[in-house]
């Protein structure tokens, strides 16, 4: 099981990505290493974000 990233963690990843920055250079920036399982949880946060901003509407 893929260890849980603190939400901290989390919504800078997403504030880095949706300011443009690839997944690769975010897990650069975070000083994590990129691997696909980081890459689809990010993806995955992203969704989650998008899901509650609608809910919140």
């Amino acid at each position: 099981m893929p260890r849980p990233f603190p939400a901290e963690f989390r919504l800078r990843a997403v504030a880095l990505v949706r300011a443009g920055k690839t997944i690769t250079a975010t897990a650069a920036e975070l000083g994590t290493r990129t691997d696909p399982d980081l890459v689809n949880r990010c993806q995955h946060w992203l969704y989650e974000t998008d899901q509650q901003r609608l809910k919140n509407t």
